[in-house]
């Protein structure tokens, strides 16, 4: 009887206190304050795969220490997916669910160390638009053989396998095991440690890798192919790094020719953002039959040998997007995660910016203001950089945007690099959000910098700069002001008239405000549009 009042006790608070994303959404996993009572620390996966109709069989052993008293432990998996049994301390115990959800009611006490064992089995459901929409993508190679991957970025890992769904809660190491049969590989996450007969299943072979770093269960992934492996090393900051590729064997010689991109890449990053994050892990990148994915320390990689995307971006373009924006987040949302969707930003406002930076320290600074112009005609407008959903990509292109006019706005290059870097080096491995981000920034320049934080990412439209010219006897009188911005923005500006060589600073607020320009052409007055994310009005 007590068991039974205890679940309909957890039904009451699903009910009150589970709060959900829009139905739209619907397939993304609730967040409950139980989440917090328990730390994650490591993960065991332990997987059998069926290529011949994409089912998993196996366990995931999780091992977990105790904030805070609980009586119910929350793991989450899909609920297409059976589960066998359930083992607390290596015991079996009941368990209850309620769909994406495993409930196990059980005392913890705080302080206590504590471990889940989840046995499950199932077919895993086939991703309609990857990497966009999750789940396991399943191809053929040229030669006809299975080409399998997994895309779980938006819906989480547990769409594949049973883990605790909280961004904030990482565990701390994970051990991974694949068994599939011969001659196919199983790559996955971190380093491989072994390649194994398995003794249960004839014929096939268990792969067994290891993360040793902090890894969010929506990066954790595998692919599944007959693929070739071939090797390089980058001499780092931290030493030697290992790189892998692994690429289907028609591709290897294309594959050689066209990643030697890489470690001049590795080695811009190093030098912007500080070490490769994960050294012990290494950097992987494996071909996958869909565009490409971050996964941390096994980039998913099908931009087909291409430059740009998909062959597509501006034409002075050379280099692979896939390889360079995707590398990025292994800065910027596998090492510095954010904390909750809505700090999303810090993850691909900063990778989107990252490649500017790329082409800047590649080729020069004229280059990377060509590049921006180019994602600024992507801008929409539409939305505010931090919300919990996003559904244009401004989260991107505005982003990135909003970086280059702090970097103009700070005007002092090396302090810029000094915070990037900074950001890096002290949140390493660390979950993150914006607030941390803009104090921290705001610390290291030394200024209050609400006032354009406030505007760029918490508002959907931009600066409008107004102004208009007034001729005197001898002199021309420009007056300005901001406009569709927040109460308290006063974000200095550079102009430029035909009287000047270099750009000068004003100082426009919501109030309108005049200097005199002297003699000049107005028609040669300029804004420096190329360096900050604005929109600019004459009025008359």
């Amino acid at each position: 009887m007590i068991f039974h009042f205890r679940v309909f006790l957890i039904l009451i608070y699903l009910i009150l206190f589970c709060s959900c994303f829009p139905n739209k959404e619907k397939q993304i996993l609730c967040k409950t304050d139980t989440y917090n009572c328990y730390d994650f620390n490591f993960s065991n996966l332990n997987l059998n795969f069926t290529l011949d109709n994409n089912s998993v069989q196996g366990s995931n052993k999780m091992y977990f220490d105790a904030t805070c008293f609980l009586d119910t432990i929350i793991i989450d998996l899909f609920d297409y997916l059976h589960v066998d049994s359930v083992l607390f301390n290596n015991q079996i115990i009941d368990f209850y669910r309620d769909s994406n959800r495993i409930f196990i009611i059980k005392d913890v006490m705080s302080k206590s160390a504590f471990n889940i064992e989840v046995f499950y089995s199932g077919r895993l459901i086939i991703a309609k638009n990857p990497p966009w929409d999750g789940g396991l993508v399943v191809n053929q190679d040229e030669n006809g053989l299975p080409w399998i991957g997994m895309a779980c970025q938006k819906e989480s890992g547990a769409i594949w396998f049973p883990s605790k769904h909280d961004l904030s809660d990482e565990p701390d190491s994970m051990r991974i095991h694949f068994s599939v049969p011969e001659p196919y590989s199983a790559i996955s996450n971190g380093e491989l440690i072994s390649v194994r007969q398995d003794q249960t299943n004839p014929g096939n072979f268990i792969y067994e890798w290891f993360v040793q770093n902090p890894i969010n269960n929506y990066n954790v992934t595998f692919n599944i192919a007959e693929y070739v492996n071939f090797k390089d090393t980058l001499i780092g900051s931290e030493g030697n790094l290992a790189i892998d590729y692994y690429v289907l064997s028609d591709h290897v010689l294309l594959a050689k020719e066209h990643f030697k991109q890489v470690k001049p890449m590795l080695h811009i990053f190093e030098r912007l953002f500080g070490p490769y994050p994960f050294y012990n892990d290494g950097y992987k990148l494996v071909e996958t039959s869909y565009l490409g994915m971050e996964h941390q320390s096994c980039i998913s990689y099908g931009n087909q040998f291409m430059k740009g995307y998909l062959g597509s971006f501006p034409d002075t373009i050379d280099f692979d997007f896939i390889i360079i924006h995707e590398t990025a987040h292994e800065w910027w949302g596998n090492s510095l995660t954010m904390e909750n969707n809505k700090d999303m930003w810090v993850h691909e406002s900063f990778a989107t910016y990252s490649e500017a930076l790329y082409v800047e320290s590649m080729y020069d600074y004229d280059a990377m203001l060509r590049y921006l112009n180019y994602q600024k005609t992507k801008i929409l407008n539409k939305e505010s950089i931090v919300r919990e959903f996003h559904n244009t990509t401004d989260l991107y292109y505005k982003g990135s945007w909003v970086l280059h006019t702090l970097r103009t706005l700070i005007d002092d290059d090396e302090l810029w690099y000094q915070i990037l870097k900074g950001l890096q080096l002290n949140f390493k491995h660390q979950i993150i959000n914006t607030d941390i981000i803009i104090q921290y920034i705001e610390k290291t320049y030394g200024n209050n910098l609400s006032y354009f934080f406030n505007q760029y990412l918490f508002q959907e439209t931009i600066p409008v700069f107004e102004y208009f010219f007034t001729e005197t006897n001898y002199s021309n009188k420009l007056s300005f002001k901001w406009d569709g911005v927040v109460d308290d923005f006063n974000m200095p500006l550079l102009v430029k008239s035909n009287n000047e060589k270099e750009y000068v600073w004003i100082y426009p607020t919501t109030q309108w405000n005049s200097i005199e320009l002297g003699d000049i052409d107005i028609n040669d007055f300029t804004v420096a549009e190329d360096l900050f994310l604005i929109e600019t009005r004459r009025l008359k």
